[in-house]
């Protein structure tokens, strides 16, 4: 996914809302951007602000084309 590059420190699923999924990266300045929910496949989602959130690895998400 390339959201997930060129980011410096982990990666983060923060939640979704309608179409979008919400991830953050950073440790002292948070990065933030969405990705189409649509387009990846986590191993679990909730509504934005819900849950707790989780790393997210390169080995975690499916990107389909």
């Amino acid at each position: 996914m390339a959201a997930l590059k060129g980011f410096e420190g982990s990666v983060y699923y923060v939640g979704s809302d309608g179409d979008d999924s919400y991830f953050r990266a950073g440790k002292v300045f948070y990065s933030r951007y969405k990705a189409q929910t649509s387009k990846i496949r986590l191993p679990r989602t909730f509504p934005f602000g819900k849950g707790d959130p989780y790393l997210v690895t390169q080995d975690m998400v499916y990107v389909r084309q």
